[in-house]
């Protein structure tokens, strides 16, 4: 008893520290309790990886043929997203099984039965420790020191956790929908397994289960701040390949559709979104209108119009967002990725490179600021802009 007080109160120091260093440092950049916020740019570039689809030989590959990171022109960006290498043959299959274990938090995490994290249901590193637990309200942490909901009943049979704080289509697509993935490749029935998600879920991730043999009956939607089950399956955390990256882009048939024989050079744009929006988009647009773009929403689009647009594009623009997830369903093409001031983010990269794209980059031209947040509107350097159209076309 006395150590549950212990490691409630804790728990407790530790949500209310990282929120004021959140909150002090706040000017910043916008997540600052973000690992993957580096001041210290000095990763290694060069490499040994495995390439080629018949020989798997190996081969070191220097910074301007594959790019994890930004060369080093680029380093003085305050917030530099990096992301694992890549990995072209899939990693073995680990899938861990937790007996009693809890679920807590409106963004759920998941627990031991002892309340220790348990890592490989957040996000890829250890470092999200930390803000994973700092997003939980104090009245979630609460009922770890309850007694009633120590003595809750469990609920019965097995579990997968699909959800986290990063939990939105450019998240959950290849990192929480291929843990289903992993669990079929361990050879795992996932019919007798129970999957949680958010309530009130976007409706690709319904379909999307669905489609990768899911029942309704087997969707369980999380909408409490506390849950206990019988046994928590815990696959190991999705990393990128070309095989499972194939996977979720054969759960969605090609359904022919005139609305799209049109165009395949497509603009994604946020004007609609809150943050990350083009600045200069009238001046974006007129250049856009001589390379034939076909400009989309695709907060306005279905997923599956949405995953029909991709199928015959060979050309992705825009802001950095979610919405280049949309490649996984691409032919190989090229994505030209536009980042604000302060913010660039790896993981399209990372993705285009198994997917066989060409990934081009687009930096804000006036450069850094330390005094805006990391997700702010952003303007193209139009002229660099239209050099890399023509490059590409």
């Amino acid at each position: 008893m006395i150590l549950r007080k212990f490691k409630f109160i804790a728990h407790i120091i530790l949500v209310f520290s990282v929120k004021a260093a959140r909150s002090l440092r706040g000017k910043r950049t916008k997540y600052p309790s973000d690992p993957h916020s580096h001041d210290s740019l000095s990763f290694e570039i060069s490499r040994e990886i495995q390439i080629g689809e018949s020989r798997l030989s190996k081969k070191i590959v220097e910074s301007n043929e594959r790019l994890d990171i930004l060369p080093s022109h680029l380093y003085d960006f305050k917030e530099v997203v990096f992301v694992p290498p890549v990995l072209f043959s899939s990693p073995p299959n680990i899938v861990h099984q937790f007996r009693n274990a809890q679920i807590i938090g409106y963004n759920p995490i998941a627990l031991t039965e002892s309340s220790n994290l348990i890592q490989e249901t957040l996000f890829r590193t250890r470092d999200r420790n930390r803000p994973a637990i700092a997003y939980l309200y104090p009245s979630d942490l609460k009922v770890l020191a309850s007694s009633v909901h120590r003595r809750q009943k469990r609920l019965s049979g097995q579990y997968c956790l699909l959800a986290s704080f990063w939990d939105n289509f450019g998240h959950w697509i290849p990192e929480h929908l291929l843990k289903v993935y992993t669990l079929i490749e361990a050879g795992i029935d996932i019919s007798q397994i129970n999957f949680i998600i958010r309530s009130n879920p976007d409706g690709f991730k319904v379909e999307l289960l669905k489609a990768a043999g899911i029942s309704p009956s087997q969707i369980f939607f999380w909408n409490q701040s506390f849950l206990r089950v019988e046994n928590l399956l815990v696959p190991s955390y999705p990393q990128i390949t070309k095989e499972r990256l194939d996977w979720i882009s054969n759960l969605v048939p090609l359904r022919n559709t005139s609305f799209f024989d049109s165009k395949n050079r497509i603009y994604l744009s946020r004007q609609k979104q809150n943050h990350r929006k083009i600045i200069n988009e009238e001046e974006v647009q007129e250049v856009l209108q001589r390379y034939n773009f076909l400009t989309i929403y695709p907060e306005q689009l279905s997923f599956v119009d949405q995953v029909s647009l991709a199928r015959k594009a060979t050309l992705l623009f825009g802001p950095q967002g979610s919405s280049f997830t949309l490649q996984i369903f691409m032919p190989k093409g090229s994505i030209l990725e536009a980042f604000p001031q302060n913010r660039i983010h790896l993981f399209n990269r990372q993705v285009a490179i198994v997917k066989g794209h060409k990934h081009h980059v687009l930096v804000d031209p006036r450069g850094p600021d330390s005094t805006k947040h990391a997700d702010v509107n952003l303007k193209v350097d139009v002229s660099l802009m239209e050099y890399y159209l023509k490059k590409i076309i």
